[in-house]
């Protein structure tokens, strides 16, 4: 396997380092009911929503916005928080990378609020350099934007930094922003099944 010697590494939240499936399922279903649409399986869950920015969820949702359903799930998620767990090396992960001096950033399409609540719940808060999320600029994933923008923060080149992650909207974002992805479960310049891979990856 190809070792990697980046300056920066931009994760995703959901699916990468926390294990927060079950919690945006529920939340999500949560917004179904309350439209009066009846609740989804998790396979369709997966397979249709998860991943995608705020704007592709409002169309399963006749009548809303991406802001109401922003709300919608500010209201509903804390209930669902409890099934949030970081994965099985996530937290290894960071510390060596802050051992070694490599920079790190979140780059999130949950709205920031939500991934505040998610770090502190899986405790990873404060263990990133940097957090992005679509509060922050004016597009969320795929298009570029918070890449380019926590590279910037972190000072770090697009050939000095990679991104990992699990759907296909963050390959499309980094290959948008021109860095080169780690997919999880998903194809991009390199691929591995889990977060805790990625110590082997950079060498660590």
């Amino acid at each position: 396997m190809t070792t990697l010697k980046p300056r920066a590494v931009l994760f995703d939240l959901d699916g990468v380092l926390l294990d927060s499936i079950d919690a945006w399922h529920g939340t999500f279903n949560d917004v179904l009911e309350h439209y009066g649409k009846k609740r989804i399986s998790k396979k369709t869950f997966l397979d249709d929503v998860l991943g995608k920015p705020i704007e592709e969820d409002s169309k399963h949702f006749p009548g809303s916005t991406p802001e109401g359903i922003r709300k919608l799930y500010i209201r509903f998620f804390p209930k669902n928080a409890c099934n949030i767990k970081p994965y099985e090396g996530a937290i290894k992960l960071l510390q060596n990378l802050r051992k070694k001096g490599i920079k790190t950033a979140l780059v999130t399409n949950t709205p920031r609020k939500l991934t505040e609540s998610s770090l502190k719940a899986s405790g990873l808060a404060g263990m990133l350099d940097v957090v992005k999320t679509p509060d922050d600029v004016p597009a969320g994933k795929p298009d570029p934007a918070m890449l380019l923008s926590a590279m910037k923060e972190l000072c770090a080149g697009i050939d000095e930094s990679i991104m990992v992650g699990d759907t296909i909207v963050d390959v499309q974002a980094a290959r948008n922003a021109g860095v080169k992805v780690v997919g999880i479960g998903v194809q991009g310049d390199m691929q591995i099944k889990h977060i805790r891979e990625m110590e082997k990856l950079l060498g660590l």
